[in-house]
């Protein structure tokens, strides 16, 4: 009930009151009660009125007993309920995107240091080959496999191909031919064992770098002179040149000595066929006199002794290069055997016993082992002396595979090397040093003595 309703029912109350007394009725008694306030909503009483007092009674006035209102208590206001805070729902950890791995900065590579290129004129280089046939038998040359047959169709460079390289890279490259160059057709009068090259075959050995040749080996006159005489012929209009005596009693022309210059350097060569004619070495060492007068630095004797298949030099072999070297020969270089022999050192000048095979055109024997000699000069005083002696190990052409090759695998160019390096006298002859068979070369000093370069040194 409201406050303003409670204070209308208490002001009509107190004129009922008031307006009894103005009458003259006493009121005897009764307490009015004003309701307290609750706070159900049951309706309020209303007053009883009182009985009418008697008006013969003097009227007392009653006091009346008003209870207060009480305060009405507040409702307690209500503490919010806290709305719950949300949990704040994770924001899922963002997998990391990886950083690309950087590429490394190569390393520049380092330029190799080049090696000092050498003055090509403080030395001088000298290739000594084996033993050259270029031919066959003419009964042979129809076969389809013979040197001619497959030559015919070939290339100037074919059949040196392997060595092309080396030899161009020298001063001077040596050869000797053990048959005629000539384009005879007749076999009259002539041995069924007799060989010859057809003069077309020279082209190879100017294609390779072939300088010149020696002419005194044991098969040059299987045709005659007339065979002879169209092998120089020949050589000369390829410009190869030729040098060498024959033998006793054989045309002067036959008996020629080379001086050929390079690089200011004189070189004399001559050769002879020892054991097919020249037995006097009163002659060889004439010529090495002659050569030297004409102002020679360098000689090299060529010497055909041996017959093919012999495997090592004899003792007057051995005898024989001595004395032409005390003669004043710097090299004696032996060739007739086909397979290769040792090579010693007598007063620091080389001795090649035999320098094997570079191409057999007509031998059954294929794949012999053979070897070019280089022999490097220094020319950096007042005449040059020998220095180093180097081989280029080969397996030598033979029917069917005419091209000689360079071995590379190991163990043949130290087969190679090892032949080189065998001992035929240890008296008076230097062989080449233990560990030659590995590396292939050996240097010289101005003592004559041997030794290996420093990096292969045993």
């Amino acid at each position: 009930m409201k406050r303003s309703t409670l204070f209308f029912l208490f002001f009509c109350a107190l004129l009922l009151v008031m307006g009894s007394a103005a009458a003259g009725t006493v009121n005897t008694g009764g307490t009015v009660i004003v309701s307290s306030y609750t706070p159900s909503p049951s309706p309020v009483p209303m007053a009883t009125p009182a009985e009418e007092p008697d008006a013969s009674e003097e009227a007392t006035p009653t006091p009346v007993q008003v209870t207060p209102l009480p305060t009405p208590t507040p409702a307690p206001t209500p503490e919010p309920t806290p709305e719950p805070t949300p949990e704040p729902t994770p924001e899922p950890t963002p997998e990391p995107t990886p950083e690309p791995t950087p590429e490394p900065t190569p390393e520049p590579t380092p330029e190799p240091t080049p090696e000092p290129t050498r003055d090509p004129n403080t030395y001088l280089t000298v290739s000594l080959c084996g033993r050259t046939g270029l031919g066959e038998t003419l009964s042979a040359r129809s076969r389809a496999n013979s040197l001619t047959a497959m030559a015919a169709d070939k290339e100037d460079g074919w059949l040196l191909e392997a060595l092309t390289d080396v030899f161009q890279a020298d001063d001077l490259t040596l050869t000797t031919l053990i048959m005629p160059l000539a384009d005879l057709q007749t076999e009259e009068g002539v041995k069924a064992t007799s060989l010859l090259a057809p003069t077309s075959a020279v082209r190879f050995l100017k294609a390779a770098g072939v300088d010149a040749v020696n002419l005194t080996g044991g098969n040059l006159l299987d045709f005659g002179m007339e065979g002879y005489e169209s092998t120089r012929y020949t050589l000369r209009e390829a410009d190869i040149m030729s040098f060498g005596t024959l033998g006793n009693g054989i045309a002067h022309d036959a008996d020629e000595v080379l001086v050929w210059q390079a690089k200011g350097v004189s070189i004399g060569l001559t050769g002879f066929a020892h054991e097919a004619g020249v037995k006097d070495e009163t002659v060889m060492l004439e010529r090495i006199r002659l050569l030297r007068s004409h102002g020679c630095d360098i000689i090299i004797v060529s010497v055909a002794w041996g017959t093919a298949e012999s495997t090592s030099p004899s003792a007057d072999r051995i005898a024989l290069a001595k004395r032409l070297i005390d003669g004043g020969a710097d090299v004696v270089w032996g060739h007739g055997p086909a397979l290769l022999q040792s090579v010693s050192f007598y007063q620091g000048k080389p001795i090649l016993f035999s320098s094997g095979t570079l191409v057999d055109g007509y031998s059954g024997a294929a794949g012999a082992m053979g070897a070019v000699i280089q022999l490097e000069y220094d020319l950096t005083g007042e005449k040059p002396v020998l220095r180093v002696m180097s081989a280029v190990p080969i397996k030598a052409g033979a029917r069917g595979v005419y091209q000689p090759v360079e071995l590379q695998i190991y163990k043949n160019r130290y087969a190679v090397f090892a032949r080189l390096a065998t001992i035929v006298d240890k008296k008076e002859l230097a062989s080449l040093p233990r560990g030659f068979n590995m590396v292939g070369t050996v240097l010289i000093g101005e003592d004559g003595s041997l030794s290996l370069p420093e990096e292969t040194e045993p």
